[in-house]
């Protein structure tokens, strides 16, 4: 399958999400980032695109969390 195909870019998706919750957070990242950019270049800017942009917001903010938490020794 292609890699600009929908079905393809869906699975990408799902196993950046897959990813997210295991908290790999740097191999969901890399996956959502692909994604955007292959959604944008193909779909332009539309519901999915923002969709994985908020993804990858929401990587960040776990991360820092988890910083935190780590560092507060709770």
């Amino acid at each position: 399958m292609e890699e600009e195909h929908l079905h393809t870019l869906t699975a990408v998706d799902a196993l950046a999400v897959t990813y997210k919750n295991q908290k790999k957070w740097k191999e969901a990242e890399e996956l959502f980032l692909q994604a955007i950019q292959t959604r944008k270049r193909v779909q332009g800017v539309d519901q999915d695109v923002l969709s994985g942009i908020a993804s990858v917001v929401s990587i960040y903010v776990n991360q820092d969390q988890a910083r935190f938490w780590r560092k507060s020794n709770y």
